[in-house]
């Protein structure tokens, strides 16, 4: 796995000529990345600091971790004793809560309180990974010149993780429910918390450690806030930053089903030959889904290994030969899914191709062609299965980073892709009534074959535009695509969900 993630800067000649460029080159920290089905307790090895424990949300945060097998540290003087007695029960995943009082008052004995907390190196091993959770009060902004002190409050939570945190960890900045109004002193303090934390990011990154906001709004259970922030904070995520995440709906909290996050459920994935879409299909797989695999009607030889894979799996799978840049394509595989499954769970609308030109060049069949297989086959796809799919189904819209920063030579696939975000958006309002969430993932750059054969000083410079310095696998856009899928990203509708490492473009 490592040496596919670095395969061009891991030989010691190509280290020797990265290093003479005249370039601030720097190499990535490796990243930790999970393997097969999600297991119950993914978080086993993660220290987890907790600034506040006050209030039945953040109870609810600490009992996810320990529940997953984390080591949690309350660091509030103000803790209440109630919920923290609670939770003081033994528990099977390993997980324990401990209280460890530290005054932030005074920032110099806080860093030392915290870094005589941190977890003891095994042997010659690194120390275990950090996940430190900062939950914000914006009840106290009342006035202007508060803002200024909840920006204070920033302040010590980045100094002190940049101090603490080692290789891989994790900060999660998390804003409650209360803090949902629309005074101005709590309005600009959100804002600076989006500056902030996204430069975070970029500092932070080239140790491999990832900066998250995780904002629940009123009424939603802070079950779903805990399991996305957990998710954020474990192996399956780990490409992943600079991230401001909504659980902005309140389905119910379903239990997780020991067979597989999505067993029982049926998946259709458009462009699944390869690539993506054929990684995203084995992840669902792995969860126990029934994956149809959809691509242009010449690339069944294409995915044959894929559907192979699947196969072994002891999965139900069909390959579905439909051109769904057209309509009639879409329609004539909405009747052999219905033929084939009966109905649909999970559409991913992945297919997508690019023709670059600069806009004085483009032709208009490079145009149309870009435009018909990133968007119109989104169009159609959702419109064929609208009869098919179930309440309390999930969509998940391909987008790309290109939809939100623009790219030179790209407007056709840019106003594609930035469409797609659009359509995300109205397709979340048109089916919220059945239950049903839509959001989009936006990939930036993805090792892929198109990506490998690159030279590699345009390989290079690409990694060095992202926070943590290297490129993204299809893994990662499957992981994130598993979890918006499962019950785990049930709350989450309506957004568009950068897979990018941190690129240091668009917002």
């Amino acid at each position: 796995m490592i040496k596919n993630l670095v395969k061009d800067v891991a030989s010691s000649a190509a280290r020797g000529l990265i290093k003479t460029l005249p370039l601030p080159i720097s190499l990535p920290v490796f990243l930790e990345r999970a393997k097969g089905p999600r297991g119950p307790h993914e978080l086993k090895n993660r220290t987890v600091f907790m600034t506040r424990l006050q209030r039945p949300f953040d109870r609810e945060i600490a009992a996810e971790y320990v529940g997953q097998g984390a080591q949690v540290i309350v660091l509030d003087p103000k803790a209440n004793h109630e919920l923290l007695d609670g939770l003081n029960k033994p528990e099977a995943s390993g997980g324990r809560i401990h209280r460890a009082p530290s005054d932030r008052d005074s920032l110099d004995s806080y860093l030392r309180s915290l870094k005589e907390l941190l977890p003891k190196k095994d042997g010659d091993g690194p120390r275990s990974k950090i996940v430190f959770i900062h939950t914000l009060d914006l009840d106290q902004a009342k006035t202007q010149d508060s803002v200024l002190e909840i920006l204070e409050d920033y302040y010590k939570t980045g100094h002190a993780a940049a101090n603490i945190l080692v290789p891989g960890s994790r900060l999660l900045f998390l804003v409650p429910p209360s803090s949902h109004n629309q005074d101005a002193p709590q309005r600009m303090a959100l804002a600076a918390l989006g500056g902030f934390f996204r430069t975070l990011s970029k500092e932070f990154g080239k140790k491999g450690i990832t900066v998250h906001v995780v904002e629940s709004w009123p009424s939603v259970h802070p079950g779903h806030c805990a399991r996305i922030a957990t998710y954020l904070s474990g192996p399956r995520s780990s490409f992943l930053t600079a991230l401001w995440v909504k659980a902005n709906r309140n389905p119910d909290l379903t239990p997780l089903n020991n067979a597989g996050l999505l067993h029982g459920k049926t998946a259709i994935i458009t462009g699944a030959a390869r690539g993506i879409g054929a990684s995203i299909a084995e992840a669902f797989a792995a969860e126990g889904a029934a994956i149809g695999i959809n691509d242009l009607p010449n690339s069944e030889k294409a995915a044959a290994k894929t559907l192979q894979s699947l196969r072994k799996k002891g999965v139900r799978t069909a390959f579905l030969p439909f051109n769904v840049a057209t309509k009639k394509g879409a329609q004539d595989m909405a009747q052999a899914i219905r033929d084939e499954f009966g109905s649909v769970d999970i559409i991913v609308n992945n297919a997508g191709i690019t023709r670059d030109r600069t806009i004085k060049r483009m032709s208009p069949e490079n145009w149309n062609l870009a435009v018909n297989v990133n968007l119109g086959a989104q169009l159609h796809v959702t419109e064929a299965l609208d009869s098919l799919i179930r309440d309390g189904g999930s969509v998940i819209n391909l987008s790309s980073v290109m939809g939100i920063a623009g790219n030179f030579g790209q407007t056709n696939y840019s106003a594609a892709k930035a469409a797609v975000i659009g359509l995300t958006e109205v397709l979340a309002e048109r089916w919220s009534s059945r239950d049903i969430n839509v959001n989009a993932l936006a990939p930036g750059f993805i090792e892929t074959r198109m990506t490998s054969a690159m030279p590699l000083i345009n390989r290079e410079m690409a990694k060095q535009l992202t926070a943590l310095l290297q490129p993204g696998l299809p893994k990662d856009v499957a992981d994130l695509a598993t979890f918006l899928a499962s019950p785990l990203g049930a709350s989450i509708t309506g957004q568009a969900l950068r897979v990018d490492g941190g690129m240091a473009i668009g917002k």
